[in-house]
């Protein structure tokens, strides 16, 4: 009994300097608390993982507040970080950085975020998510980084709802993903997503899908795929799947017509696309002569054949027909036409 009065002495104390220092003057009421030491969103802190609101000021202070569990030693100031300059970057585990600041909505705002909005979303229905979901695993060409969905919200001092709000000016965001042994795929996906395939999405709640950021950019040196946007919503990465096998090979454009300006001109030639990691492309003409001869073990789902033979001369207005083909047996073939 007199250790647990002892601890609460201590904890008034922590309470009592830490107010005094208005690190808590600026705390909201009713702080939501995501669990990470069991599940659901309830309104106290009582496991190993438990915390998260940030408060961010219009005057340029960015507050982190952070709600110490039952039974979690903290030494203060540690678990309360406060940035004073205006620009710095929230990160949110290793999910995600947002280069933002309270001069972007022009109003002291919370922000609160969920790193798994299907289970434990801050506001958005959770089937939208799953629908959205749906319509990317219909598409066998394209798959989404699961672990990289992700919730974030806006809310006034007054506790009403910003997420659907405009920004001053547009909020750059850096979604990461991970490639530990630099493979060029996605660690954990399968089929592996191509890593240079990378793009942000957003939810369209209204088409119940995910729609494509049109400015994102990939840094695959640091891992993250950068991009901007005018309010938050909810974000995943999506890229291109790896091919299994040869069943969905493309060829395109065919005919090829060069130097048409048409929709059958392509600068860089014919595109062989959803192709294995090995494989085989050999090319001949009418007369059963081999022209063109590819082969590789990392063909990074594609490759564009400039209508030329092996020695880098164009190839002749013609039929033409291909073979493909890899270690694991798969075959596929057809005709191309070049029309100069």
């Amino acid at each position: 009994m007199k250790s647990f009065y002892i601890k609460t002495l201590a904890w008034f104390l922590l309470f009592s300097i830490l107010r005094s220092l208005s690190l808590f003057s600026e705390t909201p009421a009713g702080t939501i608390i995501y669990n990470g030491g069991d599940s659901g969103i309830l309104g106290i802190a009582d496991q190993p993982g438990d915390t998260i609101v940030s408060r961010v000021l219009s005057s340029g202070s960015t507050l982190y507040y952070t709600c110490f569990p039952v039974g979690i030693t903290v030494v203060a100031p540690s678990g309360i970080l406060i940035i004073n300059s205006v620009g710095k970057a929230v990160n949110i585990g290793d999910k995600i950085k947002i280069s933002f600041d309270a001069f972007d909505v022009g109003q002291d705002v919370y922000l609160f975020y969920s790193t798994n909005p299907l289970t434990s979303p801050v506001l958005v229905n959770s089937a939208l998510i799953l629908e959205a979901n749906s319509k990317v695993d219909s598409n066998p060409d394209i798959g989404y980084i699961s672990d990289s969905i992700l919730e974030i919200a806006l809310q006034d001092v007054s506790g009403n709802w910003l997420s659907k709000t405009n920004f001053n000016s547009p909020v750059k965001i850096e979604l990461y993903y991970s490639d530990t042994d630099n493979d060029g795929f996605v660690d954990g996906t399968y089929p592996p997503l191509y890593e240079d395939s990378l793009k942000i999405f957003v939810l369209n709640e209204t088409l119940k899908q995910w729609d494509e950021l049109k400015d994102s950019k990939l840094d695959t040196s640091s891992n993250f795929v950068e991009g901007s946007v005018n309010h938050f919503s909810v974000f995943v990465l999506i890229g291109k799947t790896s091919a299994l096998n040869l069943d969905r090979v493309k060829v395109y454009p065919n005919p090829y017509k060069p130097g048409s300006g048409t929709k059958f001109d392509r600068p860089d030639g014919i595109v062989f696309d959803n192709l294995t990691q090995d494989v085989t492309l050999k090319i001949f003409n009418i007369a059963g002569e081999l022209v063109y001869k590819y082969e590789t073990n990392n063909s990074k789902g594609k490759h564009e054949w400039k209508a030329i033979n092996n020695s880098g001369e164009k190839v002749a207005s013609g039929v033409y027909v291909y073979f493909i083909s890899n270690k694991n047996g798969d075959k596929r073939k057809g005709k191309i036409v070049i029309i100069r």
